[in-house]
């Protein structure tokens, strides 16, 4: 988990390893602060953006921070690469969503170092509408999210890639097919000098070193947006709570109320709504993120964060004494879980 706990000061914490938490100081000057905090899937890597537009990059295996100097706008999304996933040296290529709407491709070593940095589009929103009406540009929008998909394909060496654009009232979905560049052919006699020359021109008029460009260059690029515009007046006014699983009720769910973030129990089989008693002197909640990877949610105030767990934690224990040949005490388990979780006991 990262946080930032003042205007310039990220603690990095490790919950599974019960260790002391790390500090880390960005050089922020008042009034700048931290003003967005992107952690990859993995743990391995984060990005930060302050106010002013100022950009860090942290390696969390040492708690390194690397100014990215040459990136002067604030990143409010990031779009990690799953061909990385479990790489610690490398945030291999990720998209970088601003708040004026544009996108940049990025790649970030370990060490700090940008190997590749490009505006793939200035306004995300313009191509959109120009794609769809044929012209007019669409005001700037900040980016609000951005999700980077690898699409399984019956041909493997021919990758397809899917990419989801949130802005305010639209959402973007991209599709292209990223095919390497076929590799150049010399054939026949010639001097050095002209294969040396040869060799230079090629290494000048190669491929792009960008990943993603074909997003928003190629024609062939399929593309889906919608947009409020499609919906009807009558979706303005409510709300949506999507529940997963639905089984084994009650469960404990995290959801925005006209009161504020409330934690409870949803019952959805006795349609029942039990609140957990809230304690004022822990201030009031300011919001609360997911963690996909261990599926915690965390609820933060000003002062302190808490940790709710979105499914049960004794769900798999079970398994773990039946895998060890220990029946009795997996039975035991169980027969405790029979009303939760009947396909143990059987």
């Amino acid at each position: 988990m990262l946080a930032a706990v003042t205007e310039k000061l990220i603690i990095h914490y490790s919950d599974g390893k019960g260790e002391r938490f790390q500090e880390m100081t960005l050089p922020l000057q008042s009034p700048d602060h931290v003003a967005y905090i992107h952690l990859s899937r993995n743990g391995f890597h984060a990005i930060i953006s302050s106010k002013l537009g100022h950009n860090f990059y942290i390696h969390l295996k040492t708690n390194s921070v690397h100014h990215l100097k040459k990136i002067r706008c604030v990143v409010t999304a990031v779009g990690w690469n799953p061909d990385y996933s479990k790489d610690t040296d490398s945030t291999g290529a990720v998209l970088l969503g601003t708040a004026q709407g544009s996108i940049i491709e990025l790649t970030v070593s370990s060490c700090g170092m940008m190997t590749s940095q490009k505006e793939l589009t200035p306004q995300v929103a313009q191509i959109a509408e120009q794609r769809i009406t044929g012209g007019g540009a669409s005001p700037a929008a900040a980016i609000t999210d951005i999700q980077l998909f690898q699409l399984s394909d019956d041909d493997p060496k021919a990758k397809k890639w899917m990419v989801i654009i949130a802005q305010m009232a639209r959402l973007i979905v991209l599709i292209m097919e990223n095919e390497p560049p076929p590799a150049p052919k010399l054939g026949g006699f010639t001097s050095s000098a002209s294969l040396q020359a040869g060799l230079m021109n090629l290494g000048a008029e190669q491929a792009p070193t960008t990943t993603f460009h074909g997003f928003f260059s190629s024609m062939s690029t399929q593309q889906h947006t919608i947009s409020s515009s499609k919906f009807s007046e009558k979706f303005k006014n409510h709300g949506f709570l999507t529940m997963y699983p639905t089984i084994a009720e009650p469960k404990r769910y995290a959801w925005l109320s006209p009161d504020g973030i409330s934690i409870g129990k949803v019952n959805i089989l006795a349609e029942e709504i039990k609140d957990d008693p809230w304690h004022p002197e822990l201030g009031s909640a300011l919001g609360f993120v997911v963690d996909t990877v261990t599926e915690f949610v965390w609820l933060f105030t000003p002062t302190v964060a808490m940790k709710y767990g979105t499914n049960d934690e004794a769900r798999y224990i079970w398994k773990t004494y039946l895998d060890r040949g220990d029946f009795g005490r997996a039975l035991q388990i169980a027969r405790t879980r029979v009303d939760i979780e009947p396909d143990a006991l059987e």
